[in-house]
This record gives C-alpha cells, structure tokens and sequence, in this order.
C-alpha cells in the first residue's frame, strides 16, 4: 500500500506520538519512514540541536520498531518543509504532528 511515508515533526512534544504513528502504518506496509524537521531559518545553532533531537528520536524508535526510518533537518516553515521534501521522497502518504 504504502513504500515511503514523510512525517513532518514541529513540536518536540507531538514529534513521538507522530512518528509512532507513521511506524504504525510503515509495520503494516513495509514502508520507509521519512522524518522531517523543519527549523526555522536564522535559527543557527538550534539546527544541531534539532539534528541532535531527530537521532535521538530515531535511535529509540529503532530500539522499538524493525522500520527502515531516515531523518531531514531542513530550513523553513514545518508544512512547507514537509510538502517540498515529501515529492523529493516520493511519498506515498504524509503525517503530520500538530501544535497545542
């Protein structure tokens, strides 16, 4: 059903439950799991941060899941981010955290 699936993470605290989510539907279809960090731009030195995060996220997901997951700490605004990486992904479906 699904071959790579792009999950775009804007807020720390909703970055797992998104991405549990994704693996979710990757576990049942044998999907790539495609992070993206959006970082706003003039942030510098929070782009390592966000870079430190994402591994971070990804090593304990891979501790718990079988999924093939890669990670993209991209400039901009998160949706935006999120839509110019998904067609360079190829994706198949987006997921997206949400802001409280």
């Amino acid at each position: 059903m699904y071959d790579r699936i792009v999950v775009g993470i804007a807020n720390r605290s909703t970055a797992r439950a998104a991405a549990e989510h994704a693996l979710g539907l990757a576990r049942s279809t044998g999907a790539t799991v495609h992070l993206v960090y959006a970082i706003t731009e003039g942030e510098g030195t929070e782009v390592d941060d966000a870079r430190r995060h994402a591994a971070g996220l990804v090593g304990s997901l891979a501790l718990s899941h079988s999924q093939a997951i890669e990670t993209h700490v991209v400039a901009g605004r998160p949706d935006m981010a999120t839509l110019d990486v998904a067609p360079q992904m190829g994706a198949d479906r987006l997921v997206a955290g949400t802001q409280r």
